[in-house]
């Protein structure tokens, strides 16, 4: 017997909501859009140990280049037939619009093998260390905000660089990325 697909569109709030459980036929996929105004946490959690499902969460909004190049904005996945997922699985997306893809490879359909919650959650921004001191003769890395997630949106960070008397600061900037018309560096030398 064929089962459609749900409603497929959801909105994160601050409150607990769940994916509908469904019976899914043999391999049919479904997929559901959540969208928010903050990061979204997905709990996932396997209800029949026996079932043979898949899920795939996928970040479907501003998700960095090199994330998206690489993973093509997956999230998390879970595979059909791998039993070394350790449940509940949690995810947080750095977006605020995810797409959870569903799929069932069991020719039962009577099982429902699986438990999604979601709920909007708040990202707290931090710039992370702001002062640091130059070591003579020894390279340190500056990374930016939040690295290697994507960083927030309306963030300022003002990080103070020191170099121990009479040495001077030499940056070597091997890689530098911004959004454009969004982000920019600016660097000033404060002589006290």
């Amino acid at each position: 017997m064929y089962y459609p697909c749900p409603q497929t569109f959801y909105f994160a709030t601050n409150s607990t909501q769940y994916l509908p459980a469904f019976r899914l036929g043999y391999l049919q996929t479904c997929i559901f859009s959540i969208n928010s105004t903050q990061e979204i946490k997905l709990t996932i959690n396997r209800v029949n140990k026996t079932s043979n499902f898949g899920i795939k969460v996928y970040e479907t909004k501003s998700f960095p280049d090199p994330y998206e190049k690489d993973l093509e904005g997956q999230l998390a996945k879970i595979e059909r037939y791998s039993p070394f997922n350790s449940f509940p699985l949690i995810v947080t997306s750095r977006t605020e619009s995810v797409s959870v893809l569903i799929s069932s490879f069991d020719l039962n359909n009577s099982i429902i093998p699986y438990e999604i919650e979601f709920i909007a959650v708040k990202h707290e921004c931090k710039c992370g260390d702001t002062y640091l001191k130059a070591d003579i003769n020894e390279w340190k890395i500056l990374y930016s905000p939040e690295h290697p997630k994507s960083y927030c949106a309306s963030m300022n960070c003002l990080w103070h660089i020191e170099a121990p008397e009479g040495h001077h600061i030499l940056f070597n900037i091997a890689e530098f990325n911004t959004e454009e018309n969004q982000d920019f560096a600016l660097w000033k030398d404060y002589c006290t």
